[in-house]
């Protein structure tokens, strides 16, 4: 297997990749002190992971306490991990902290095992700061240490063990096989879309190797932990209630009213799938057009391996210096031209078409091959139909930020083997290998930098400080109200108090330490859809809250602007007969009336 290092030696190599996984770890630390008490939103999604296994360890039970639409096991596993180490933002933060190195390691191995050393390094490099730890491009709930849902990243971690455990086990071991079928259940158990990824990898593993042995005992590791799960959660509900429950996300993966509403339609890119296309196919080519330097300059070049080396790098040098030129004006002079061509949004919205390149080439070099090559292909093509999988959810929109934090990791990392390591052992060109390397390792570099501008950019803005203890947490200006709130309702109510705060911030509940006094946490139209309006506002009949907190919510991108104007008319009906407000926070706006900015307020029975 021909280099593209200016090394051809083992050893060479694995030094080189030791440095590069130096410096990834190096990244990862300064971003965790950088970022740090500033990861997770005060008010969005966050506060749903800190308050329901809060309230677990408290003695709820998740789907008959507590209305949850994704599967049971990150929710108990936050909760064992309160109740180990005491339930607070910091304990859930470092916890995941622990997670997403492991995740990197084991990245970083399967990288290594269908790419190479080198290749490994540099994605860990490139991952950490993009797709790890990154901080910016609205709430920062967009990471591996503070998700919006932990079922996003515990799926990805276990989906992850799970291609590698499948990897490793060639001969089909039945004991292997039954650990990859534990693990392919615990997916289940997290998020539908993981899941489905990890389950059309695995078939195209068996199918390319062209081996069905260990798939029963692989079926039968895969029902244990869902058959524990559904039996664990029968000790305190029905059967049916049960098994609802654990089939989680999967229960309202095909309601209609759900994929109607625009945010998800924008999210997949259905809103306007003639443009995103065409941004797509824009994308791809400013990328082709980014490498053709590299097969020219590659082609031409003739002489020893030290000025070919010498002729890649200092075209890799052009390359990062003309990416971050472009990025900097994109930011300057933000047009819709330059956003749709800055480093980052150029390589996500390409994903899709290298992922289907690549995998293309690796079924052409798979009816050439001998069974080792086969096989080699096949572990390939998994990751490979891994990371095409995962897109789906935002197949005509691919983007690194909001979902693409780990929805669109898997397919950078095919890119990275794709343009560093298969590509230019493919070119038989000695020259064009390295200069390809070298201009994928400069595009990498030029999104690294921009993204860590993001970070910078973002953090600054978190000067707030809410919360105390092991709670503390730096947010935006929005904290100064939240504190205010936090302590009115110290004040006016005691501690066995309900709070019910609407349409969204359950984060005042875990703050505060006071339940909601219904099952239900959010009252946004994805959760009026999938629970219901009515049963929510026969719940509420059923145990009024003693405080009702109002939070002002733009939900523009669902197409309901305003709640108790635009949806949540009923539930916000319910309350103005029964309460009156009692105190608003001076700094700001009235909550949800329209042309307000953000604002809180607090109301009372009457």
């Amino acid at each position: 297997m021909e280099t593209v290092l200016p090394t051809d030696t083992r050893t060479g190599r694995r030094w080189v990749s030791f440095i590069l996984c130096v410096l990834a770890a190096c990244a990862g630390v300064v971003l965790v002190i950088e970022t740090w008490l500033a990861m997770g939103d005060v008010l969005v999604d966050f506060g749903r992971e800190l308050y329901v296994p809060w309230r677990i360890g408290e003695g709820d039970v998740l789907y008959r306490d507590l209305a949850y639409f994704n599967g049971p096991l990150s929710p108990y596993w936050n909760a064992a991990m309160f109740g180990l180490f005491g339930a607070s933002y910091r304990t859930l933060i470092l916890v995941n902290l622990a997670i997403a190195a492991g995740t990197a390691v084991v990245l970083h191995r399967v990288l290594a095992r269908i790419g190479t050393d080198v290749t490994a390094g540099i994605g860990l490099l490139f991952a950490i700061p993009v797709f790890f730890l990154p901080h910016g491009g609205g709430y920062p709930n967009y990471s591996f240490v503070a998700p919006y849902s932990h079922e996003m990243t515990h799926g990805f971690a276990l989906a992850l063990m799970t291609l590698y455990v499948a990897m490793r086990n060639h001969s089909g071991r039945r004991g292997w096989a039954v650990v990859t079928g534990v693990l392919l259940g615990l997916v289940f158990l997290t998020k539908a879309e993981i899941f489905a990824a990890t389950a059309f990898a695995l078939v195209s593993l068996f199918a390319v190797r062209r081996s069905a042995s260990g798939v029963g005992s692989m079926g039968l590791g895969l029902a244990v932990p869902i058959v524990i799960a559904w039996l664990a959660l029968s000790t305190a509900m029905p059967a049916s209630e049960a098994l609802y429950g654990t089939l989680g996300s999967w229960t309202g993966i095909a309601d209609a009213r759900l994929h109607a509403l625009p945010f998800y339609r924008v999210g997949m890119g259905l809103d306007a799938p003639g443009r995103n296309l065409a941004h797509m196919l824009l994308a791809l080519a400013v990328v082709i057009a980014t490498f053709v330097p590299a097969v020219g300059v590659g082609a031409l070049v003739r002489g020893d391996d030290k000025w070919r080396f010498a002729i890649a790098a200092a075209l890799g040098l052009v390359v990062v210096a003309v990416w971050i030129l472009i990025d900097s004006r994109a930011k300057r002079e933000p047009n819709e031209l330059q956003k749709m061509l800055d480093s980052i949004t150029v390589l996500a919205r390409s994903l899709p078409f290298v992922t289907i390149v690549a995998l293309a080439a690796l079924f052409g070099l798979r009816a050439r091959g001998d069974p080792a090559q086969r096989s080699r292909v096949a572990e390939r093509a998994a990751f490979v139909v891994f990371g095409l999988a995962l897109l789906a959810k935002m197949i005509l929109n691919p983007r690194f930020e909001h979902y693409g934090f780990v929805l669109a990791l898997p397919a950078a990392m095919v890119f990275v083997l794709l343009s560093t390591a298969w590509a230019p052992q493919w070119f038989r060109w000695k020259s064009v290998g390295p200069c390809v390397f070298a201009t994928a390792v400069a595009l990498l570099l030029a999104i690294d930098i921009q993204q860590w501008k993001h970070t910078a950019d973002s953090v600054e803005r978190d000067v707030v400080e809410v919360g105390t203890g092991g709670d503390r947490m730096r947010t935006d200006i929005r904290g100064l109200l939240v504190t205010s709130t936090l302590a009115q309702v110290d004040n006016r109510f005691g501690k066995h108090a309900t709070v019910l705060v609407l349409p969204e911030g359950i984060m005042i509940n875990y703050l505060a330490r006071r339940r909601t006094p219904t099952p239900y946490l959010n009252f946004m139209p994805p959760e009026l859809i999938l629970f219901g309006e009515d049963h929510m506002v026969k719940a509420l009949d059923q145990s009024p809250p003693d405080c009702v907190v109002l939070v002002h919510k733009d939900t523009s991108e669902y197409g309901l602007p305003l709640f108790g104007h635009d949806y949540g008319r009923e539930l916000m009906s319910w309350v103005r007969s029964r309460y009156r407000q009692t105190w608003v926070d001076p700094r700001a706006d009235e909550p949800l009336v329209p042309g307000a900015r953000f604002g809180i307020a607090i109301l009372e029975r009457r």
